[in-house]
């Protein structure tokens, strides 16, 4: 990705891979029922579109119609397409990235290093390096779970699974920002 950080105020950015309307995911429901909260409790939330896929923000629009929890998400969030990945895109001095799925994390730490910030948020729904056979994907997802982040997780037994697998053992649920939410 190529960003240009400019001067802003605060937006919340939430990192979206590709998805099908037809099939939306479980993953695709969490991330954008994340923003859409985050923009109801009056954030200014984007959601950016990064992966290439096809996309026709009328058919989206319809389309949230028919999701339950979502229909105002166009209300509560703006669409950011960062599809293209040549292009310049623009990120605030003080923007905030969630990570939903682990190679957004890479984006979100890529992010973080051209302004100096140490921490983005980091919404765990699944352990996903254990969707790949040992190898460089198992890897490279296993090692965002070492980077530097404030982590939202969906269940105490997939935090506890995140914490004991962490090379750093400097962070626990003491002294660092770990959050379960829907399931016990």
């Amino acid at each position: 990705f190529n960003f240009k950080v400019k001067k802003s105020k605060r937006r919340i950015i939430v990192l979206c891979p590709a998805f099908d309307y037809k099939s939306i995911s479980a993953g695709f429901y969490g991330a954008s029922g994340l923003a859409n909260f985050l923009g109801k409790s009056g954030l200014d939330v984007s959601i950016a579109l990064i992966d290439t896929f096809e996309f026709d923000r009328r058919d989206f629009k319809n389309h949230l119609q028919n999701c339950t929890g979502l229909e105002d998400l166009l209300n509560n969030a703006s669409i950011l397409d960062w599809r293209m990945k040549h292009k310049i895109h623009n990120i605030g001095d003080k923007d905030l990235f969630v990570a939903t799925v682990w190679y957004t994390a890479y984006i979100a730490q890529y992010a973080n290093k051209l302004r100096n910030i140490d921490n983005f948020l980091y919404f765990i729904q699944d352990y996903e390096c254990g969707f790949y056979p040992r190898g460089a994907l198992y890897q490279l997802a296993r090692n965002t779970y070492d980077m530097r982040y404030h982590a939202l997780i969906s269940t105490k037994p997939l935090t506890k699974e995140i914490l004991s697998r962490r090379s750093e053992k400097r962070f626990s649920l003491d002294n660092s920002l770990y959050a379960t939410f829907n399931n016990p």
